[in-house]
């Protein structure tokens, strides 16, 4: 039936919810959530998560979660130089049975970067989360003045990127204690100074904006030129300190090295339409070519294979997460990121619109929902059907103009604050 998986999207967004703290932080599976200690960290996509189903159904607690989750950690913030020199970062947290949050403390088992003390996997693509949240929040809500309240925070978090970095390539090392660029970090990287330098342009700081855009421009040249191993058509997938590129990479080896070639498509520093990605997503589903029936931790190869148009193993992938994944205690609040945005491949609303909470139906042929902003905006509805059926739209009953981008329908809409409009699809 269509939308196949739109009912679930309350499904996830509640589950989040339940991994959420009274204070705000999210927990990265429910089964943390309910332990002695609850464990935290800033790299977790559950706000975003969040963010994206109140969206698509309407629901203020999922956008006020988020809300919280953000301000949570721009509380925590390490204002001043961290035990590694690093200004902006964040350390885990974890709340303990009498109420209380504490710093995770790490010993060498646990981490040989942090060891002996607070610490965060990764000072370069963590903290940042944060800032890419909070763009994202923003985009829903236009609320300027929320980001006016952490324009400081964002420059921290702007200085902790920093403060990695490598100039001979604009690369990032994960940690200040971790002498290696790995291609994952270095993608994220990218994408949540995206985010910075939109927050940056909101708030007048035009030189930070620039600084943002010219280091991403660097990031994705430096990918593209150095990265690409095109004598065997993949990525190399780390740098160590040395200047010494991976020799070899496995696609039988799940991860890092077949996970770790999606990476550049997944967060936009390459296209779709790009070569590398085309040879990338080829020789994964020719090496790979059950990972819709035995991958289930990872629903963020469904994402990039919506992107790719291969439907059928995003819908069956999604499909088999749904089933046996989402109710296990240690389903984690970042595939939930992703699971969202695969429950919207044949449904999806982009930009500032969001569904009205209760007004989707399907009867018979005929889709219909209302849809709002919070603030003046606009953005997409997108349509995919599985069949090329004849299809005829209304929106507050006037028929509109149906354009179509790789088989599915993108109807563009501009709409006020506050304005609520009628969507009725005939198919």
């Amino acid at each position: 039936m269509f939308p196949v998986f739109y009912e679930r999207i309350e499904n996830v967004g509640d589950y989040i919810l339940s991994c959420q703290i009274p204070q705000g932080g999210l927990c990265r599976n429910i089964g943390e959530r309910s332990g002695k200690e609850a464990f935290m960290t800033t790299y977790c996509f559950g706000g975003t998560a969040l963010i994206k189903a109140f969206q698509m159904t309407g629901k203020k607690e999922y956008l006020d979660g988020a809300k919280k989750f953000i301000d949570f950690w721009m509380a925590y913030q390490n204002k001043e130089p961290d035990r590694f020199g690093v200004v902006g970062t964040f350390y885990d947290k974890y709340l303990n049975e009498k109420g209380e949050i504490k710093n995770h403390y790490y010993d060498a088992a646990e981490s040989v970067s942090n060891k002996g003390g607070a610490g965060y996997d990764a000072s370069d693509a963590d903290g940042p989360t944060i800032a890419w949240t909070a763009w994202e929040y923003y985009k829903l809500t236009g609320d300027r003045q929320y980001l006016e309240q952490y324009r400081e925070n964002f420059k921290l978090i702007l200085k902790s990127m920093q403060a990695t970095v490598d100039l001979a390539d604009w690369l990032t090392y994960c940690h200040p204690k971790w002498s290696f660029k790995y291609l994952m970090d270095v993608c994220e990287v990218w994408a949540f100074l995206d985010s910075l330098e939109n927050i940056f342009h909101q708030l007048s700081e035009q030189q930070l904006a620039e600084d943002c855009r010219l280091w991403k421009d660097n990031i994705r040249q430096t990918i593209n030129k150095n990265w690409w191993n095109s004598e065997r058509g993949w990525y190399y997938w780390y740098l160590d300190g040395g200047g010494n590129y991976n020799k070899d990479m496995n696609w039988h080896k799940w991860y890092p090295d077949a996970a770790e070639q999606i990476w550049p498509v997944l967060w936009g520093v390459t296209s779709q339409q790009q070569t590398e990605t085309q040879i990338v997503w080829k020789e994964f589903n020719e090496n790979i070519p059950d990972w819709h029936r035995k991958d289930l931790d990872w629903p963020a190869v469904s994402t990039v294979a919506i992107m790719m148009c291969d439907y059928d193993k995003a819908f069956a992938h999604t499909n088999n997460i749904l089933a046996k994944k989402l109710n296990a205690r240690d389903f984690q609040t970042n595939q939930g990121y992703f699971v969202i945005r695969n429950c919207c491949v044949d449904f999806e609303l982009t930009g500032s619109l969001h569904l009205v909470t209760d007004s989707l139906s399907v009867i018979g042929n005929q889709f219909k929902f209302d849809f709002s902003s919070i603030p003046d905006g606009g953005g997409s509805i997108i349509i995919r059907l599985n069949k090329g059926e004849k299809t005829s739209l209304y929106i507050d009953g006037k028929q509109q103009a149906i354009g179509r981008e790789n088989g599915r329908i993108v109807v563009p809409v501009q709409i006020k604050t506050g304005q609520v409009k009628s969507f009725r699809l005939s198919f």
